[in-house]
């Protein structure tokens, strides 16, 4: 069986409470089920449930790895794609397989081999149902399908300081899906320091789920180093943390990364700076954007590289960001967001 360490290249103590993964049933609870409820209990039933014994382990994990591998597939081939149905089906069905086998899956995590307990985190990040936006239906889910997550948590956590880059990777892999708020940080923080590229990687993109705005003050000098790492991976998800932060002191270095040499973090630190909202910000993205177009020709003939794409990516998400900063929309024309900048400055704010 393989090692599935490439889950951890995309793109934050044990003490288990015993309860079944999937206690309640209509009958457990005076409030009759809602019909949305009866048909989420009847997909959740289908869901695979595999006894702990050798030969059902193995028929899991088996499962567990091949719907890892066309979630991650899945997952690269939609990257900037606004039909994600796929990717969300699968997802939804991870869920339920992870739900209803959560015990087996948390024993692998700390039993197994090292291929198993690798499959066995990442598989863990999924166990967290999505749950109802209305408050009074999410208390009434929670009641009928507990929630697993937290136990899954502190497993992964332990996994964290795991010898094997693969679990380690998957690990932290599982903690970006679950993105539980109570997650400890110290562990996720103490991988940043590691040689691992893929390890550090992961790290800062479970940091961005698991950060608030009261645990982020802990973090983001750290993350912010993370801006200047050698690894690509590193820093485009160290943009993703400084972005979902809102972390303004970070604008100087985020501009720099819009002539990084991978348009993938130039588009995503273009991103950033129009989620940091400070419209100072629109003088770089309107210089970025002036270069751009330049360097792009314009033949209406002409077939399209993939560095053209990838150019008109960046081109797009700075004409996104320029639209968040002014509350105006001149599409992707330098000329007129240079107009638009010059009157603002002169104006002063």
């Amino acid at each position: 069986m393989r090692s599935r360490s490439s889950f951890a290249r995309l793109a934050p103590l044990v003490l288990v409470l015993a309860f079944p993964a999937c206690r309640s049933t209509p009958d457990d609870i005076g409030v009759p089920l809602t019909q949305e409820e009866i048909e989420y209990q009847k997909r959740l039933q289908q869901a695979v449930s595999e006894p702990v014994t050798d030969e059902g382990r193995a028929r899991l994990i088996l499962q567990l790895d091949q719907s890892l591998s066309v979630w991650f597939r899945s997952s690269l081939d939609r990257a900037g794609s606004p039909d994600r149905r796929l990717v969300d089906n699968i997802e939804s069905v991870l869920q339920r397989t992870a739900y209803r086998n959560v015990e087996s899956i948390l024993q692998i995590a700390r039993t197994g081999t090292d291929e198993q307990r690798a499959i066995a985190c990442a598989a863990l990040g999924f166990c967290r149902l999505a749950e109802p936006s209305d408050a009074a239906a999410r208390e009434r889910f929670r009641e009928r399908f507990p929630p697993v997550y937290p136990r899954a948590t502190a497993v992964l956590i332990e996994n964290v300081g795991a010898t094997n880059p693969a679990i380690v990777q998957n690990a932290l892999l599982g903690l970006w899906k679950l993105g539980d708020p109570e997650t400890p940080l110290e562990p996720v923080l103490a991988r940043l320091d590691t040689k691992d590229a893929d390890v550090r990687s992961n790290a800062v993109l479970a940091l961005g789920a698991i950060l608030t705005p009261e645990t982020g003050e802990r973090a983001i000098e750290r993350i912010l180093t993370c801006l200047y790492d050698n690894d690509a991976k590193v820093r485009n998800h160290a943009i993703s943390a400084i972005a979902s932060m809102r972390h303004t002191d970070a604008s100087g270095r985020l501009t720099q990364l819009l002539d990084d040499n991978y348009l993938l973090i130039q588009a995503n630190a273009a991103r950033a700076l129009g989620e940091l909202g400070d419209w100072r910000n629109a003088q770089a993205l309107v210089v970025r954007l002036e270069r751009l177009k330049a360097q792009m020709p314009a033949g209406k003939y002409r077939e399209k590289t993939g560095l053209d794409y990838g150019r008109d990516q960046v081109v797009q998400n700075i004409a996104a960001a320029l639209r968040k900063l002014s509350g105006e929309d001149f599409g992707d024309d330098p000329k007129l967001w240079r107009e638009w900048w010059n009157e603002r400055a002169t104006a002063g704010g």
